[in-house]
């Protein structure tokens, strides 16, 4: 339950500067003026909006599982975000796509991406941890720290 609110609030950060510009492009009463990246950023967190339902609704350690390869994966498409707007020219097909031709668009878009990078990066870790523990604790092969098995014998991997 704890990964699922932790995935959502990490998913209406990451649409904060989406919703900004819808908001912004409707006061203009032109919803196509917000730039293709915005429609992707809202297609991204959906994806983990869905993600952090499902955890939420069903818990079991395979959807904790999904969730850290379903947000590595949006931490791939953040990093091809910053790994673009680093090095691709300012005249590039995708960057025009996006609507981020301005070098300062640019630049904060850039930042952005970074920071959903580590963020997305260290929810991805915290919930593959949380299922691989849980996984193992629901299988039974959880050692005691004490060296014993649960069958009371002391564990010796060199002796078979």
């Amino acid at each position: 339950m704890a990964i699922g609110f932790a995935l959502l609030c990490l998913t209406f950060l990451s649409a904060i500067p989406a919703l900004r510009e819808l908001y912004l492009a409707s006061r203009l009463g032109e919803v196509t003026l917000a730039g293709g990246w915005t429609y992707l950023t809202l297609t991204i967190v959906l994806v983990q909006a869905g993600m952090a339902a499902m955890m939420m609704i069903m818990r079991d350690w395979s959807t904790a599982w999904l969730a850290a390869l379903t947000t590595t994966c949006v931490t791939a498409w953040w990093a091809i975000a910053v790994a673009l707007f680093t090095f691709a020219p300012a005249d590039h097909g995708l960057i025009q796509y996006l609507g981020l031709v301005d070098p300062l668009l640019q630049g904060t878009a850039l930042w952005w991406s970074f920071l959903m990078v580590c963020l997305n990066l260290l929810m991805a870790y915290g919930a593959g941890r949380f299922a691989v523990r849980w996984a193992s604790s629901a299988r039974g092969l959880a050692l005691p720290h004490s060296g014993e098995c649960q069958s009371g014998q002391t564990h010796r991997p060199d002796k078979a």
